[in-house]
Order: structure tokens, then C-alpha cells, then sequence
């Protein structure tokens, strides 16, 4: 192989490794052993590979990841677990693919190797975390199944015809790059949700407390005695975003509910914020570009508020006659978001 090759094949098998580490070094040790594929001269080193021993690990290792990846949020768990267990995996298998090259040549095939990983890994992460928004299994097992068919193809690919599997890699590390930073936005939330989730399992009484005084018909009929109740609930913000709720709204707290907005929104969609109540209406602020950005709901144009339980979420839909706002919340701040919908709703 020439150079080019053995760079196109590096990528290949790093990619492969970043989706699934085991299967990949199962897969390469069964041709190895049964001589299902003809190593050459510069792979002959995965020899090591065909050890029953290598064999026997990375078939229960797959084994287990073959169910752990089928089902909702564990898969994700599983993803995390493997954030760096998979690009320092794809290396060590580049060092014993490429032993017999040039020592400069294999320190760039190893970098290859495992950016590749690291790159599909969390390409990987990020759609699945994604995909598991959905409340039906049936397009995170087909994503799954996708996943365990592609290492034998791109195994074979990667040691007859590395062009090719290069080619497809390269692209598709190209769009994940370009795409990184809506993949960095979306594992970011959701290691936020994750924290929240796991914060109300650690402290199950903080929410038990009803957060509103006085009473809520009263409350309820006047948005702004409504948001002076509330307000003494007011939740801790940055420092930035406090001073653009001062500058862009003229105050300086309010109450404001953790989360993403999900629906109804233009510059702050897909995006982690805060929905802050004032006196006249919501404002949900959004970092972007480097600045905070506000997405308003004046109070007039609602008619009610719903709250949703769900897994790692929990959402607000502020609904009007021609709007509707979805937000969905971080766990550890659901009981002041249920009591909101719950004192609108009374009047309403």
C-alpha cells in the first residue's frame, strides 16, 4: 500500500472503532483466525488479533453492547462510558495495524486514527441522544442495527479497497465537523438534563414544598401580583444574562425556569436558556453568537399553561389562540414550573 492508502485505511478502521470499538476488533480477529480476509504485509501485525483470548473478550464486550445500544438513554449511558475508551481503543489498534512502517508514518496513521474515533464517537452520541427524544424505540434499534452492519462491510472495505472507505469517512467526518457545533450543543444539554435528573435523585424533598404564597385565584387574575409571588423564587442566573434581563426588560431577577425551547421560538430554538416571568409577559433568554438573545410571549396572548412530565425532561406549553410555545424543562426545577401552570390555568 502507499501512503495514501494506508491513510485512507487508518481512517476507515478509526471511524469503524468510534461506532463500535468491540465489534470492530471481534470482527478483525474472526478474519484473521478463519483467513476470511488476506492480511498484507503492512496489517500483518493484527495477527494478534486471532488470540482466542482477543476473540473471547470482544465477543462478550460486543455482546453486551449489541443490547446495551438498543435501548433508550442506557445506549447514551453506554456512549459516555466509551467517550475516550473508543479513540484510545482505534489507536492502539493503528499502533498493531501499522507496526511495520515508518515510525513518523505510524505517529500520523495513530492521530488519524483516533480523531476518526473520536469524531464518529461523538457524532454517534449526539444522534442518539437525539433519537431517544422520541417516545417509540423503533428508529433507535434501526440506528443501532445500522451501526452493527456497517463494521463487517467497512472491515472489508478498509483492507481491499481503503480508497473507498477513506472516501466514505472523510465525508462523513467533513459533515460532522461542520456540524460541530449543533453535536457539542445537543451532548451539552443533555449532560445538563442528566445533572438536573440526577440532582432530584439525590435531594427527592426539595421539590415537596409549595413555592407560592398566597392565594392562587387571586394571584392567578393579576399577571403582575402573579409574578411578584413568584419572583421569591427567584433563580440564580449568570452574571450575563442578568445584565441583558436588565438592560433589554428593566429588571434585575425574576423567576426563571432552566431549560431548551423547543417550539415557537425563531433565534433561540434547539437552545438552553432560561423563561423568565415578568409582569406583562415571558421572555425566554438564549446565549447565541456570543451575546443573549430574547424570545417574548406577552401575557395577553396566552390562554393556558400545561405541564408535561416526561424522562429526562419535563416541558411547559404555553398555549394561545395562535401560538404555542414548547419548553422543556431541566428536572430539578419542576415543581415551581407544575405550580405556575397550575395558579394560570385557575383563572383561565
Amino acid at each position: 500500500m502507499d501512503t495514501l492508502q494506508l491513510i485512507a485505511s487508518a481512517t476507515g478502521i478509526g471511524f469503524l472503532a468510534g461506532i463500535r470499538l468491540y465489534l470492530t476488533v471481534l470482527t478483525l480477529g474472526l478474519a484473521v483466525r478463519f483467513e476470511w480476509l488476506r492480511l498484507s504485509d503492512h496489517f500483518s501485525e493484527l495477527s494478534i488479533l486471532g488470540n482466542w483470548w482477543v476473540i473471547g473478550f470482544a465477543a462478550v464486550a460486543t455482546l453486551v453492547e449489541f443490547f446495551s445500544d438498543k435501548i433508550p438513554w442506557l445506549d447514551s449511558a453506554w456512549d459516555s462510558i466509551h467517550t475516550f475508551i473508543r479513540p484510545i481503543g482505534a489507536a492502539a489498534l493503528s499502533v498493531a495495524a501499522f507496526d511495520s512502517v515508518d515510525p513518523a508514518l505510524r505517529f500520523l496513521l495513530v492521530l488519524v486514527t483516533g480523531g476518526a474515533a473520536l469524531t464518529s464517537h461523538s457524532a454517534k452520541a449526539a444522534t442518539r441522544l437525539a433519537v431517544n427524544q422520541s417516545p417509540e424505540p423503533f428508529s433507535n434499534v434501526a440506528l443501532s442495527l445500522v451501526g452493527d452492519a456497517a463494521v463487517p462491510v467497512g472491515i472489508w472495505l478498509a483492507l481491499e479497497h481503503p480508497l473507498l472507505i477513506g472516501g466514505i469517512a472523510a465525508v462523513f467526518i467533513l459533515v460532522a465537523l461542520i456540524l460541530a457545533p449543533r453535536i457539542f450543543r445537543v451532548v451539552r444539554i443533555h449532560w445538563l438534563a442528566l445533572s438536573a435528573l440526577l440532582t432530584t435523585w439525590l435531594n427527592p424533598g426539595d421539590d415537596v414544598k409549595d413555592p407560592l404564597p398566597g392565594d392562587p385565584a387571586v394571584l392567578a387574575a393579576d399577571p403582575k401580583r402573579l409574578a411578584t409571588a413568584f419572583s421569591g423564587m427567584a433563580s440564580s442566573l449568570p452574571e450575563a444574562c442578568v445584565a441583558h434581563l436588565r438592560s433589554k426588560h428593566g429588571v434585575d431577577s425574576a423567576f426563571a425556569l432552566h431549560g431548551v425551547m423547543r417550539r415557537g421560538g425563531k433565534r433561540a430554538r434547539n437552545r438552553d436558556g432560561y423563561l423568565c416571568l415578568l409582569e406583562d409577559r415571558f421572555v425566554f433568554i438564549a446565549k447565541k453568537l456570543g451575546g443573549w438573545r430574547s424570545e417574548e410571549l406577552p401575557h395577553a396572548n396566552l390562554k393556558r399553561i400545561d405541564f408535561e412530565k416526561g424522562l429526562l425532561f419535563d416541558s411547559l406549553r404555553l398555549r394561545g389562540e395562535n401560538t404555542e410555545v414548547l419548553v422543556d424543562l431541566f428536572k430539578d426545577h419542576r415543581r415551581g414550573a407544575q405550580r405556575l401552570a397550575e395558579v394560570w390555568n385557575v383563572a383561565r
